[in-house]
């Protein structure tokens, strides 16, 4: 659409001698510039393909256990509460408790995890 507007106006400018069409593509270019440059936001990267480092046995307590797990990206660690939030569910009794990991910012999507509660 922009292409073809362009085309349209530069056409116009062929029959004007004044120069003022010239002048408004040339603007219109720097705002469109301004724009790609100042508002270009990459694509969300996934963390269903995060890795995540196995969460330890944890100890009963009688209240809830909120291990927060160790999660990499390409390579990248990312930050709890920066780069994403957790939800935890059975995380007070005995046996297996479940984190999930939700994207947040430039990341997006879930990765479930699961750790151990036991009693001494």
């Amino acid at each position: 659409l922009y292409r073809l507007m362009i085309g349209r106006i530069a056409s116009a400018d062929t029959l004007d001698e004044t120069g003022i069409y010239t002048e408004f593509i040339n603007e219109l270019n720097v705002q469109v510039d301004y724009f790609n440059d100042h508002n270009h936001h990459p694509a969300p990267k996934d963390l269903k393909t995060a890795d995540v480092e196995p969460v330890s046995v944890q100890q009963y307590t009688g209240k809830p256990v909120t291990p927060i797990p160790v999660v990499y990206l390409d390579g990248q660690e990312l930050s709890f509460a920066k780069h994403f939030t957790l939800t935890y569910k059975n995380n007070v009794n005995r046996g297996v408790a479940e984190i999930s990991i939700l994207g947040k910012g430039e990341y997006r999507g879930r990765k479930t995890v699961t750790f151990n509660i036991i009693k001494n």
